[in-house]
């Protein structure tokens, strides 16, 4: 980080800026130094002042705050202890929940670069329609699970304002293609968790996550919804059901819902 010191010269005030560099040092700031804080460290308000101080981080992930992991994922600062499969928990609403890594370097931002981390709940939180009627045209993009059912999810979310989009891509509502959507909480693919594309047919939405390995590791709680269009038909979407296998249900029904996010 860089010092901004302020100096009294001539007759009155003028402000001269004189620039002193440090090397992997904290220190105190009157100017935000935001954009000039090296890897690893963190400018925090502090009353009238910027504190520059070096990120703490635990080598166990679930022994770290949510805001050390923020930090550590904001900062792709993410230590190498912290291993696919490791889980903290989170409180939504007004349960806990058991939030996992499932890929490491997977996701692509929105606004650029790749995304250290990403994140899924561990079980099924609930049940939704993927639509309120028998219909898969408006695809991911426009259905009823994004548009209502995400955000809802998001806004109860204690950690929802350091969640940042990332871009999906799913087979459209006409089952013809790919369409590339900007989500900040996702339902998975087809691919992303089979690693197969047999009901988006030759359509790859994504590639597989790493904690997908085996079918086993497909198994949550209950049956559950994935974001892409049956290939086949105009009526339903992707699922898991309760057994790990890939099943396809009708998008007006109430599956379980298991969503992803990054920071």
């Amino acid at each position: 980080p860089r010092h901004f010191f302020r100096s009294k010269g001539g007759i009155g005030f003028a402000i001269a800026e004189i620039e002193i560099s440090f090397s992997g040092l904290g220190g105190t700031f009157f100017d935000d130094p935001s954009a000039r804080v090296v890897k690893g460290y963190v400018a925090e308000k502090n009353g009238d002042v910027f504190e520059v101080s070096k990120i703490a981080l635990e080598a166990k992930f679930a022994d770290n705050s949510w805001d050390q992991i923020i930090l550590a994922c904001q900062n792709d600062i993410v230590p190498e202890t912290w291993a696919v499969g490791d889980n903290k928990t989170m409180t939504i609403g007004d349960k806990e929940y058991a939030i996992r890594i499932i890929g490491k370097n997977h996701d692509t931002y929105t606004a650029g670069g790749r995304a250290p981390l990403t994140f899924q709940i561990a079980e099924v939180c609930g049940s939704a329609a993927m639509n309120a009627t028998q219909t898969n045209t408006t695809g991911w993009s426009g259905s009823q699970m994004r548009t209502v059912t995400m955000p809802e999810i998001l806004a109860a979310m204690p950690v929802k304002d350091a969640i940042k989009a990332v871009d999906k891509k799913t087979l459209n509502g006409t089952r013809d293609g790919l369409e590339t959507t900007s989500d900040k909480l996702f339902l998975l693919s087809e691919v992303e968790v089979n690693g197969s594309v047999y009901f988006s047919n030759n359509f790859a939405e994504g590639s597989r996550y790493a904690f997908y390995t085996s079918l086993d590791s497909q198994i949550m709680n209950a049956s559950y919804w994935l974001r892409g269009p049956g290939k086949n038909n105009a009526i339903g979407f992707t699922q898991i059901n309760k057994s790990g296998y890939m099943a396809n249900g009708s998008a007006e029904y109430a599956c379980g819902v298991v969503f992803g996010f990054c920071f």
